[in-house]
């Protein structure tokens, strides 16, 4: 060991010393908070149910700090929560808030007489945050970092339905309009997830996981027509032709009962398709190679023994 490996060995050595008490007060006395927001809200204080709310804008609160973990006015909070109300009464009703929420999560909660803050220091666990950061490079235009299959299917584990479901707080617009825009952007994020997994799974050939995504996704979003189309093409890879024209028929359901439009023509989905019948029995029209120029000698197209029963023109050569 040089010296300086040595010098950079005591220097963590002692920094490690130094900071022992703290990292061993926040590992074993700090209660550790965990919120699941994505879903149904759930609130665990150490493995525990928090429970105790006085009202569901005190729900909705603590996860308004929590998702926005920065310094808060509390004028600015009352008036989010309590638009419709005189100032006074909406401080009033902030300050009875505030106490019911030090009162279950004192310690996670940085409250004056001026400001509100979450704790970041303090040992916590957000869904929301671990589902955005294991998506981040989604986000990038164009996406220069491809994320594992192993990856997206963590991060969409922790996305069980759309951001705080069933949350419902009156009288109060401003949090409302916040809601709706948080619910969209995860949402979208989800959707792009699974857009790019079911991709990943069509260049692995993995079609059973596939048509699995294909299945999240339409029940997320029933009227995306390029999902119909990846799912009838991996029940087509998988022999079901049959299922895979079932598929279009729903899509176009679908697609009359929202929006009175028609899918694309079944003949380009057949296109995008991959053929049902073995490579043996198909015949020049019906083959892969159709349209290219052929080379060789010319022989006689046995149309009786082709499965799609294509009889040839006969050509009337001119002096005949």
């Amino acid at each position: 060991m040089n010296i300086a490996e040595n010098s950079l060995y005591q220097y963590n050595s002692f920094a490690y010393l130094l900071f022992f008490p703290y990292n061993l007060y926040k590992k074993v006395l700090m209660p550790k908070l965990e919120l699941y927001l994505l879903g149904a809200p759930q609130w665990l204080l150490d493995g525990a149910p928090l429970k105790g709310f006085a009202t569901r804008k005190t729900e909705a609160l603590l996860s308004y700090l929590v998702v926005n973990r920065y310094t808060h006015q509390r004028s600015a909070l009352a008036a989010l929560f309590w638009p419709e109300m005189a100032e006074e009464h909406a401080q009033n009703n902030l300050r009875r808030t505030l106490s019911n929420l030090r009162s279950l999560v004192g310690s996670h909660l940085v409250i004056d007489r001026q400001t509100v803050a979450f704790a970041t220091h303090r040992p916590y666990w957000l869904d929301v945050e671990q589902f955005t950061h294991r998506l981040t490079p989604l986000l990038a235009k164009p996406m220069r970092v491809s994320l594992s299959p192993e990856r997206l299917e963590e991060a969409l584990a922790l996305y069980r339905d759309v951001f705080l479901a069933g949350c419902v707080v009156h009288d109060a617009l401003p949090f409302d309009e916040w809601l709706r825009k948080e619910r969209e952007r995860f949402h979208e994020l989800a959707v792009q997830a699974l857009e790019q997994l079911i991709t990943l799974y069509l260049q692995q050939q993995e079609f059973v996981a596939g048509l699995a995504t294909t299945q999240r996704l339409l029940a997320m979003e029933p009227w995306r027509e390029s999902t119909h189309q990846q799912r009838m093409r991996l029940l087509s890879l998988t022999g079901q032709p049959a299922n895979a024209l079932a598929q279009f028929e729903l899509c176009r359901k679908i697609l009359a009962e929202e929006f009175q439009i028609d899918p694309q023509p079944v003949a380009a989905v057949r296109r995008r398709m991959p053929p049902s019948t073995p490579p043996s029995s198909r015949c020049c029209r019906c083959s892969p190679a159709a349209g290219r120029r052929r080379r060789g000698p010319r022989r006689r197209r046995r149309w009786w023994r082709c499965a799609c029963r294509w009889r040839p023109r006969r050509w009337r050569r001119w002096g005949r």
